[in-house]
């Protein structure tokens, strides 16, 4: 097998540029070599990145037959992506709740920006779409639960008990193992991105075994945790490429999960393309939303699909601002999502200050820019959202579970506050507005918090994840072929060495050719190993460097993860 020189680049590539080019050049510029970083002095690269290694035909979605690879990295760092073919990316979701849907088409949308024209992203219902059999009612059960929050409770605390959560684990694997398996052949996707807890396991293991069963490297994996303050045990596989977390509390859960610390990044939550960029002027945003421009605002939702006691609510906190400040104390907008009957109702009622009942709305981000303040339940796609646009956050009501430690998110960083009673909701919104130094404070807070380039970044830095992972998977498969070859070549020898020992009658059963047999494999396992630590240190230092504590400490200085909030963070020093 041919071996040619690497193509030298930055020791940690850069997130910031993506780069198409075409075969030719794509080709020349990889000079059919595996990419590695100078750490690796000792490997010899090969000409696998232009093999003909066979790829099952995808059949769904269809995209462009290409026998380069999907991406490699460029001489300084950079994502090169041949313009011959467009990288088939697979994002599994479930339609279990407004968040998981939100960022999906976050993650979607900020592919596409960052790869016009050469990606082709194709979002499925893993459950309704993959598993199906007995699970496609899972967006209807999911609905229940979140109707009656203490069986919601009790399916949540089942399934973090390992064992309940290995045996829920092994039936799901059971009846849906062969269907998803098929799903992932037909597709064959250059990357896998999940946003859904209860996806990783079985995806994984289904992986696994498909590349166990062909004997080629699986697609890159990458889960994306859309919790805020606490999340499921779910969300973390040992096994997946990168698992990216939008803060240090989930941290923490991926570090009880045993995820590898060179395996977790710290940037954000994936929020939508709304607001990754400044609203427009606020005044105008009222004037074209029919608000007035002189008394303070509040938005009242419960969720994108209207959970929450908000006529309750509504009414408590109108009665309220009216009692305390006359008719002009404020202004409420209430969004009851796709709750139709709720939003009819509601727009009936005489209400006693300025109110302006709403549907589900699909411009929330102006929504939230047009007013001063929101009363929401806790999750955890509004309130990131809530914090890029500066709003102090009431929080009215969680679902037990995950959502739990959201609430204490908002408490501990004086963004907002809780309560669960009506009239106690009404009493905090009242002294808000009767306080807007207060109300100035918080807002300053959630503008530090908020992570409004979160979704750009990650997917910035889940393409050189893959792309560097494909550079893992090139060298393990080149080791493997010589190897392969290594065996063929000696074996015919030590069928001759024990022949000169032994009749060619019981060669089979010689306990010299069975010493030798283990000899060569310890040999081989041994060149196998070395190989394999050999790419151990390059791919954990290119996600490992220390950078300053950003929670201050006298200037001390932590390795076990990085934060990059922002694309300065993420540049090595």
């Amino acid at each position: 097998m041919s071996a040619s020189q690497p193509v030298p680049h930055a020791p940690h590539p850069s997130v910031d540029s993506m780069t198409s080019c075409s075969e030719d050049a794509f080709a020349k510029r990889t000079n059919g070599a595996v990419v590695v970083t100078p750490s690796d002095p000792d490997f010899t690269v090969s000409d696998s990145w232009t093999s003909n290694r066979p790829r099952t035909p995808a059949t769904h979605p269809p995209a462009p037959v290409s026998t380069l690879p999907p991406m490699a990295l460029g001489d300084n760092g950079e994502v090169l992506i041949p313009s011959g073919r467009k990288l088939r990316v697979l994002l599994l979701s479930s339609d279990t709740g407004g968040g998981h849907r939100a960022s999906a088409a976050a993650i979607r949308a900020a592919l596409e920006e960052a790869l016009p024209n050469l990606v082709h992203v194709e979002v499925v219902d893993f459950w309704v779409e993959f598993a199906k059999g007995p699970f496609v009612k899972f967006p209807q059960q999911y609905a229940f639960l979140a109707k009656h929050p203490i069986l919601w409770k009790t399916t949540y605390e089942l399934t973090r008990f390992p064992p309940f959560r290995f045996l829920t684990e092994s039936v799901f694997d059971t009846l849906a193992h062969q269907r998803i398996r098929q799903a992932f052949d037909e597709r064959d996707p250059d990357l896998i991105v999940s946003v859904h807890p209860l996806i990783n396991t079985l995806s994984l293991h289904v992986l696994k075994s498909m590349s166990q069963a062909t004997n080629k490297p699986r697609a890159p994996y990458v889960t994306v945790v859309t919790d805020l303050g606490g999340a499921h045990p779910t969300w973390f596989h040992p096994d997946a490429d990168m698992t990216y977390v939008p803060s240090q509390a989930i941290e923490a859960v991926a570090a009880r999960c045993r995820v590898a610390n060179s395996k977790v990044q710290r940037i954000g939550l994936p929020v939508r393309r709304d607001f990754w960029e400044p609203p427009p002027d606020k005044r105008t945003l009222r004037n074209e939303r029919g608000l007035s421009n002189d008394s303070p605002a509040i938005l009242l939702i419960g969720g994108g699909d209207g959970v929450g006691k908000l006529g309750n609510l509504a009414h408590a906190i109108t009665r309220r601002l009216y009692a305390q400040a006359g008719p002009l104390a404020a202004q409420l907008v209430i969004v009851c999502g796709s709750n139709a009957a709720l939003a009819e109702q509601l727009s009936e009622v005489s209400w006693p200050i300025p109110v302006k009942v709403l549907g589900y709305v699909s411009d929330m981000s102006h929504w939230m820019a047009a007013v001063d303040i929101i009363c929401t339940k806790a999750g955890p796609g509004t309130i990131a959202e809530s914090l890029i646009r500066g709003l102090p956050i009431m929080l009215h009501s969680f679902l037990p579970g995950q959502e739990a430690a959201n609430v204490s998110f908002v408490v501990d960083n004086k963004v907002g506050e809780y309560a669960t009673r009506p009239r106690r909701i009404a009493a905090i919104l009242a002294r808000w507005i009767t306080n807007p130094e207060l109300v100035r404070e918080m807002s300053a807070r959630a503008l530090e918090l908020g992570a409004p380039h979160a979704t750009q970044n990650i997917v910035k830095h889940m393409l050189v994840v893959a792309a560097k992972r494909r550079e893992v998977n090139e060298r393990e498969a080149a080791t493997r072929a010589r190897m392969a070859e290594l065996v063929r070549r000696t074996e015919p020898r030590i069928h001759m060495l024990a022949g000169r020992h032994v009749s060619s009658g019981v060669i089979a059963h010689s306990h010299l050719l069975y010493h030798l047999r283990g000899l060569l494999r310890f040999a081989v396992g041994a060149v196998i190993a070395r190989d394999a630590f050999a790419c151990m240190p390059n791919y954990a230092s290119f996600f490992h460097y220390s950078v300053q504590d950003a929670g201050g400490g006298g200037g001390r200085t932590r390795s076990h993860r990085r934060s990059i909030d922002m694309p300065a963070a993420r540049r090595p020093t």
